[in-house]
């Protein structure tokens, strides 16, 4: 019988990313009943004391440079990934597969509360026993024509079910092939080691991309825990995503926001009663003792706030509240409106 994913016992002070934790983790897969191992990983990137621990990872990224911050965590989980199909440059069309695993955000806030930026990237998860090898099985070469091979100049087609009967919307990026300058890999770790005599000291969460279309080698990655810290304080990852509204052009972000779509807080169906929304405490740090940071944000954002209908992907929020940032943040990654 499939059990609810538990986290591992693990002495105290065993760090929650590190190779001691991930084996304890890899332990409790073997022994739960769950045939999928890559939603096992899932469920524990989505669980609280991960997002408690994201959250940390992220404050510590403000702290090392004396930037006062108030960061929280929130995970949505769905069961399901949305569904794709397109066209391939050479005039093919894509088969079927799923866009990505988890949509991951990060808002960033003044100390109000108030959201002045947002960025994000679509993370395609894959369990591994090399860090720096993407599997050749069937799924993962159709991911691999959609997320590397794209005709952005053809129309995309996102579906909310594997039936292609919830259509989401149609989004045409404009110009190139593929999605890199808004999706990567997740390498996760298949056993309690990578399989390579040199990746000893490499973390067991790895992001890249590959070299070239023609070959499975990612080089170079980066651990998931600097990825992220990368991402929320310096921007270097992902994509800016623009403002909702009528005259939104921009068609990554149309896509970003038709993504989120509304939800509601309620118990998953299946994978053990797995919650559907997890939110880590607010962790905070300050160097000034006249800043002050609003109440801690519940649901932050018009892409948090319930209505009555789960998102289409899986969603991962980091949000920032920080005296550094304003309307300007960001403003040389944004993009033009019809990138």
């Amino acid at each position: 019988m499939t059990r609810k994913f538990s986290h591992p016992r693990v002495p105290p002070g065993t760090p929650h990313f590190s190779w001691a934790y991930w084996r304890a983790l890899h332990g409790e897969f073997m022994a739960s009943g769950w045939r999928a191992q890559e939603r096992w990983q899932l469920a524990y990137l989505h669980s609280h004391r991960t997002l408690e621990e994201l959250a940390r990872v992220v404050l510590n990224g403000f702290t090392a440079v004396s930037r006062p911050a108030a960061v929280s965590v929130q995970s949505v989980w769905i069961d399901g990934t949305p569904q794709v199909t397109g066209f391939l440059p050479d005039g093919r069309q894509l088969a079927q597969c799923e866009l990505a695993d988890l949509l991951f955000i990060v808002n960033q806030m003044d100390p109000r509360g108030v959201v002045v930026g947002r960025t994000g990237v679509l993370l395609q998860g894959k369990t591994a026993k090399r860090h720096n090898a993407l599997p050749s099985n069937h799924s993962t070469k159709k991911e691999r024509l959609l997320l590397e091979g794209l005709n952005r100049s053809k129309p995309l087609s996102v579906f909310r079910d594997i039936g292609l009967r919830s259509p989401i919307g149609t989004y045409t990026f404009g110009g190139g092939t593929g999605l890199n300058d808004c999706a990567r890999y997740l390498m996760m770790a298949k056993t309690g080691r990578w399989h390579c005599p040199y990746c000893a000291p490499l973390a067991p969460l790895q992001i890249g991309w590959p070299k070239t279309r023609a070959t499975s080698s990612i080089d170079p990655t980066t651990s998931f825990v600097d990825a992220m810290k990368q991402l929320a304080t310096t921007g270097g990852l992902g994509r800016t995503i623009l403002d909702k509204g009528p005259s939104l052009k921009c068609e990554w972000s149309r896509l970003v926001w038709d993504l989120l779509g509304d939800y509601v807080p309620v118990e998953m169906q299946g994978y053990g009663g797995q919650n559907r929304v997890n939110v880590s405490p607010t962790l905070s740090f300050t160097t000034q003792v006249d800043l002050v940071f609003g109440s801690p944000p519940g649901q932050v954002s018009r892409a948090a706030e319930s209505f009555d209908r789960p998102p289409a992907i899986s969603v991962v929020q980091v949000n920032i509240r920080s005296s550094g940032v304003d309307r300007d943040y960001d403003e040389d990654r944004r993009f033009e409106p019809n990138a």
